[in-house]
Order: structure tokens, then C-alpha cells, then sequence
């Protein structure tokens, strides 16, 4: 695959690099997660990641899109179960419903 192509997700979805474990600006741990321990656990754990690219929203109908609430470059949290893992560009990425994320990390 050419690296000159840009991945564009459809209607509500987000393209989203999961944050390997590390510190957040705020001092927040962003822990790593086990994902296929995670998708056997009763309790999924949160994963947290960086926004690439957004769709245009989902479609209402007048044929219009709703806004997306996230942007790119925000840092989103999400649970494990609702991800599609994609690699894209030789790079682990994971694909999200807009409305299946937990919120944006902001700084204070």
C-alpha cells in the first residue's frame, strides 16, 4: 500500500493510535492493556489513544451529517471490546464507533 493514501473513516467513525503506556500532560497513567486478556476479563479496561482522522458524522435524514464531537488530535478513552484493530501504513490501529467512546481527556 502506498504511504501516500489517507485513511478517511466512514460516517461516525474514528481512527484512533492507541497510547502505549505512559504519562499524560495532566500526570494521568495511561496503562497498557493485554488486549486478547482483555477480551476473556469480565471487567474490560479502558484503553486511551490519539485521534487521526474522524468521518464526517453520521447521516440524519435530510441527507445531511451530524457533527462529530471528537477532532483530531484529541485524546479519547474507550473499553477494549469496542475496537477494530487495523493495521494501516505498517502501524496498529483501531477503529471506533463515535458513540461507543467513554469521552475526551482534556487538560484542566
Amino acid at each position: 500500500m502506498s504511504t501516500n493514501r489517507i485513511f478517511e473513516p466512514a460516517l461516525d467513525r474514528v481512527l484512533v493510535r492507541p497510547i502505549v503506556e505512559t504519562e499524560s500532560k495532566g500526570g494521568v497513567i495511561l496503562p497498557k492493556i493485554d488486549r486478547e486478556k482483555a477480551k476473556k476479563s469480565r471487567s474490560l479496561p479502558t484503553q486511551f489513544g490519539e485521534v487521526l482522522a474522524v468521518g464526517p458524522g453520521p447521516r440524519l435524514e435530510d441527507g445531511s451529517h451530524c457533527p462529530m464531537k471528537v477532532k483530531v488530535g484529541d485524546t479519547i478513552a474507550w473499553c477494549c471490546a469496542v475496537e477494530l484493530a487495523i493495521n494501516y501504513n505498517d502501524e496498529e490501529l483501531v477503529v471506533i464507533d463515535e458513540n461507543a467512546l467513554l469521552g475526551v481527556v482534556r487538560e484542566a
